[in-house]
């Protein structure tokens, strides 16, 4: 450890001349600081292992962490008023005739300088920046973490190691008491959901870091909870007692594992859900928004991915809505942009990743206050690079039917490069065809008008997927097998309509796939298909069955299938 020097400052700050008279009065205070301070360790040391002891049988249970707060014992810790009034009384007795009056003795750390830990994460020793006033008899954070003690840290954890070796949930519980009573009379200026409260000297976090590595699996995620927990009843109305403790040194720590473990959260999620959630809105109450705003930020910059998922999970249904206040809504917004800013595509869990990105589509189409940077979502690269489509696939194609024209053109756009990215794609939609009649014809006109002769989703297979389609029409005629119930079931009139409209469609497609009639929108001005592509491939002399694309247009309007079915007008034609 790093040392650095004391120095003798009047009451504006600046440093005085070092005689020899000062010399001696910075002699005799850094000599009764320090017997003072090493009187009031004696003290709270011993009481500690009183408390310890008492503590050395716990199970280990998740309930043992919640008695964390009757471990602390305000009276150790704090003076009581007699004591400061009487402490007030000397201080004014000794300054009366001192000719030292308005001068302190103040220890200048030395310059911090960033460690690279074991885990590969880099440690910041920034301080953040403020223009608050600390209040009278606190500290400045920032100078409280200066002077933080790095050895007797060090003894704290060598103490919990030799005295509780097996029972790691009490060595957790006893280094977080540690902290609070560090910091129990430091300011706590809030949280900044931005960045984090302060640093800590790099050392102190590899310290702190090589003992959370020898721990076994699932300690980490457990004592996470554990000070999550510990902070959500300490701050914010709860059913619970509150623990009489401020809470700073709890959130430091919290702040450490989230730097330098955050994928340690992902596994706090059960317990998040279903301990800090509101289940009436799905999102975190007004009272705790914020701290876990802070919280989740922390896993910024080192793993964009875990802030994403923490973001999909918890603060998207506040932004979608209708009812959370708009400041709030604007910061988690800003939250996702700083998140978004950090790299282009992210590893979100599959099942999440598409149940986010369905809501939000049908969001972008269907709520008043939709915020438009969730557009970034609706990129598939962004989320399911590298990921199986199959599950996004199978959401969105039931919405390539709704009645609202804008989110079912969009829904076509994105099932349309789901097969260009990955054509197995059509094995998927196979078994579930039965249940998507009317959709899966809308998406294959829209493959057949957006196709192109370079690139893009190969005519062979738009023409199998044609065929196939038209012989689970021929089967289905005699009765299918229900994809939801697994039971057998026969048609009804309205199924049997949209049979009949699909089939005009899959013939059509089939035979001018199969005359290699393939309308190419790079000769025609960029225009999709339609008659205009039709009259590009009569110029270009190719023999085409036009009739029986334009048939189906008439059949669908004409011939009354649209009017006799539910779905009817919800299909393309």
């Amino acid at each position: 450890m790093s040392d650095g020097e004391w120095q003798v400052v009047d009451s504006k700050g600046k440093k005085k001349v070092k005689d020899q008279l000062r010399q001696e009065k910075k002699n005799t205070l850094q000599k009764s600081l320090e017997k003072h301070n090493q009187e009031e360790l004696e003290k709270k040391e011993s009481a500690k292992r009183a408390y310890e002891a008492q503590y050395a049988s716990v199970t280990g249970t998740a309930s043992s962490y919640n008695s964390y707060g009757a471990l602390l014992n305000p009276d150790l810790d704090k003076p009581t008023k007699s004591q400061l009034r009487a402490e007030a009384r000397r201080r004014k007795q000794n300054s009366a005739n001192d000719p030292f009056d308005g001068e302190e003795l103040r220890f200048v750390a030395p310059p911090q300088e960033s460690k690279k830990l074991k885990s590969g994460k880099t440690t910041r020793t920034k301080k953040r920046q403020t223009n608050k006033k600390t209040t009278p008899g606190m500290k400045d954070l920032n100078d409280a973490l200066a002077e933080f003690d790095e050895d007797s840290l060090l003894d704290k954890l060598d103490y919990v190691k030799k005295t509780y070796p097996d029972n790691y949930q009490v060595q957790l519980k006893s280094i977080a008491e540690y902290f609070e009573s560090a910091f129990d009379n430091v300011e706590d200026e809030g949280m900044e959901e931005d960045g984090p409260l302060s640093y800590f000297d790099s050392n102190i976090v590899g310290h702190f870091t090589d003992w959370l590595n020898g721990l076994p699996n699932g300690e980490i995620t457990q004592f996470l909870t554990f000070l999550i927990d510990f902070l959500v009843r300490s701050h914010g109305p709860s059913k619970q007692p509150r623990p009489h403790v401020g809470g700073l040194g709890t959130k430091l720590l919290a702040q450490i594992v989230m730097e330098q473990y955050p994928d340690e959260v992902l596994d706090a999620i059960p317990y998040i859900q279903s301990k800090c959630i509101d289940k009436s809105t799905n999102t975190f109450p007004s009272q705790h928004a914020h701290f876990f705003l802070w919280l989740f930020s922390q896993a910024l910059p080192e793993e964009p991915s875990v802030a994403l998922t923490l973001w999909l999970k918890f603060m998207l249904p506040a932004v979608l809505n209708q009812g959370t206040a708009r400041d709030l809504r604007s910061e988690y917004m800003s939250f996702l942009n700083d998140i978004l800013n950090t790299t282009d595509t992210f590893q979100v869990e599959n099942h999440l990743a598409s149940d986010a990105f369905e809501k939000i589509l049908v969001a972008k189409y269907s709520f008043d206050r939709y915020p438009a940077e969730l557009d970034r979502l609706l990129d598939l690269n962004v989320l399911f690079t590298g990921q199986d489509l199959r599950d996004i696939f199978r959401r969105i194609l039931n919405h390539a039917d709704d009645e609202r024209e804008k989110l079912k053109d969009h829904a076509l756009s994105i099932l349309s490069a789901c097969l260009k990215s990955s054509e197995s794609l059509f094995e998927v939609w196979k078994d579930f065809y039965s249940d998507a009649i009317g959709a899966s014809n809308n998406l294959m006109i829209h493959l057949h008008r957006t196709f192109k002769s370079k690139g893009g989703i190969s005519g062979n297979l738009i023409s199998k997927i044609a065929k196939t389609f038209l012989e689970t029409n021929e089967r289905m005629k005699k009765g299918y097998v229900d994809p939801k119930t697994k039971k057998s079931k026969k048609l009804t009139p309205e199924i049997r309509d949209l049979i009949e409209v699909s089939n005009q469609t899959y013939t059509s497609i089939r035979s001018k796939m199969s005359s290699h009639e393939v309308p190419d929108r790079s000769n025609n001005g960029g225009q999709d298909g339609g008659s205009s592509g039709l009259l590009v491939m009569a110029a270009m002399g190719v023999v085409a069955s036009v009739g029986a694309l334009l048939g189906l247009s008439m059949y669908c309007c004409d011939m009354g299938a649209c009017k006799a079915s539910p779905l009817g007008h919800f299909l393309e034609c």
